[in-house]
């Protein structure tokens, strides 16, 4: 049986056909993927960069500049539209990509980077299962959302001269997340975003004592922040960290015992309002510390050394506090390690 020379061409047609994108998927697993560089690796370093960022803008930056970085990572259109107290100027000068010219343009030259979102529909598209592209729109917001999630709740120990930048006198050893910090520069804009929009992880430690936030805003003695802290963050119970002890085991009514006022009644009334408010969010008005002190322990301390103040110093008495305290079941008979 003769066959036309057509079938002939077209049966050769196709074996070259199947060669040539034999080739193809043996030039792309061979060599273009192990030559080309990971969407991955690209990836990393992106968030790296945008960490770096958020940091700059944190410790040297205004109030505001937080919060528009973390809603252009999240692609969102608020993020384009300027805050009152930060210009474009602002943002162009903490992102390690600009220059200048974008420097001195201002707000109305202001442009995203789309670069962390053009690696993370990328890696997305690589990784993904099925090709949809509802689906692949939903998982590129996914995982923008993982990543501010998880910049958001950043930590790192501070550089010398980022602890020049911070202009804060503190203890500045260890390391310290990205909340703490901004409750430090008093960047309550950004503190406030932070704990509305994002899962913050509230039992954490900061610093060389291994504080919570939450110690941070009652050695501030800010009745605002202390409840904004226990309130706003619906992600985490105040019971998972309302006990939370230092490396001194010391709960937040120690510290806040320890910077009662002594000589404005003003202050005092705040901390007894403090006081009530820790008690009415379940902190252990008998914790103890590692001398076996309870805050009870730590207000006599203060009490004895108003006595051995000079007579002519302003003292306010403590009694309000030393009522409060009892009223909430204080343990008088429990003694420390020098047997007080």
């Amino acid at each position: 049986m003769d066959f036309p020379l057509e079938f002939y061409f077209f049966s050769l047609l196709v074996f070259l056909l199947e060669k040539l994108v034999y080739f193809e998927n043996w030039w792309y697993e061979v060599i273009w993927s192990h030559w080309r560089p990971s969407s991955t690796t690209t990836l990393d370093k992106l968030v790296k960069r945008k960490e770096d960022e958020l940091w700059q803008a944190v410790i040297s930056g205004k109030d505001g500049q937080v919060r528009r970085i973390f809603e252009d990572i999240a692609n969102k259109p608020e993020a384009r539209v300027a805050f009152p107290n930060v210009t474009g100027n602002d943002i162009a000068a903490f992102s390690p990509s600009s220059s200048p010219r974008d420097t001195e343009a201002g707000a109305s030259s202001y442009r995203p980077d789309t670069k962390l979102l053009e690696a993370v529909e990328t890696d997305v598209k690589e990784h993904e299962v099925f090709g949809r592209a509802e689906n692949r729109e939903m998982a590129v917001q996914a995982r923008l959302e993982a990543i501010a999630e998880r910049l958001a709740n950043s930590s790192r120990s501070l550089t010398k001269k980022e602890q020049e930048q911070a202009q804060k006198w503190w203890n500045s050893d260890g390391s310290f997340s990205l909340l703490w910090m901004a409750i430090q520069q008093d960047h309550k804009s950004d503190v406030d975003y932070l704990l509305t929009e994002h899962n913050q992880k509230l039992h954490k430690g900061n610093g060389f004592y291994n504080e919570t936030v939450l110690h941070l805003a009652v050695w501030k003695n800010d009745l605002d922040l202390i409840r904004d802290i226990l309130e706003k963050s619906s992600s985490t119970s105040p019971h998972t960290y309302i006990n939370t002890r230092d490396t001194r085991s010391k709960t937040v009514l120690h510290v806040l015992v320890i910077n009662s006022p002594v000589n404005r009644i003003s202050a005092l009334r705040k901390t007894v309002e403090i006081v009530d408010l820790l008690l009415q969010y379940g902190a252990n008005i008998n914790a103890l510390d590692n001398g076996f002190r309870t805050p009870l322990h730590q207000l006599l301390e203060t009490l004895i050394m108003q006595k051995n103040l000079p007579r002519n110093l302003p003292i306010i008495p403590l009694d309000p506090l030393m009522d409060a305290f009892l009223q909430a079941g204080a343990e008088v008979n429990t003694k420390d390690y020098q047997g007080m």
